[in-house]
């Protein structure tokens, strides 16, 4: 399915010394996420293959080291629902994204919520054209939204607490 998504990123290369000799050898280091969570094996072997039938091709060797780290970050619709009530007492309805696409994270936090049910938010920490993610060398953390996430996490709380 095309619109079912997967992306392999490769994060690090380490090779070789100086730029006149050719290396034994090379690491690349990277992660895959997904959103489906039935596809991590799938990509797994995928990913083996396509790594050493292209090591092959070159007369290379290759040892794949491959750890599944994070599980797919599935928000439960009850807290889910608690934090977009406080998330709009804070911002108002207008600035609360309920339906916004889903993101290919790699966040601990998922391993947390397939413990206890809970909900991952963003706090619109970027904008226009030229926000980016965080895990990115142009992130800046835009210190202005510091008030209105610390409301957020207060009226949560009383949220929780009044529900």
């Amino acid at each position: 399915d095309p619109l079912d998504s997967a992306v392999i990123t490769v994060g690090a290369m380490n090779a070789g010394t100086t730029h006149n000799v050719i290396p034994e050898t090379a690491e690349l280091r990277g992660t895959i996420r997904f959103l489906d969570k039935d596809h991590r094996d799938q990509l797994e072997q995928r990913l083996t293959e396509m790594v050493k039938n292209i090591a092959a091709a070159f007369g290379a060797q290759v040892d794949i080291n491959y750890r599944a780290t994070f599980p797919v970050l599935v928000n439960s619709a009850t807290e889910t629902e608690l934090a977009q009530r406080a998330a709009t007492l804070i911002a108002g309805e207008t600035n609360v994204v309920s339906n916004a696409p889903s993101v290919m994270g790699s966040e601990d936090f998922a391993s947390m919520l397939n413990q206890i049910p809970g909900c991952y938010i963003l706090i619109g920490n970027g904008g226009g054209n030229d926000a980016c993610m965080v895990h990115n060398p142009h992130y800046d953390f835009n210190d202005s939204i510091i008030p209105i996430g610390a409301s957020y996490w207060v009226r949560l709380v009383e949220t929780v607490l009044a529900a």
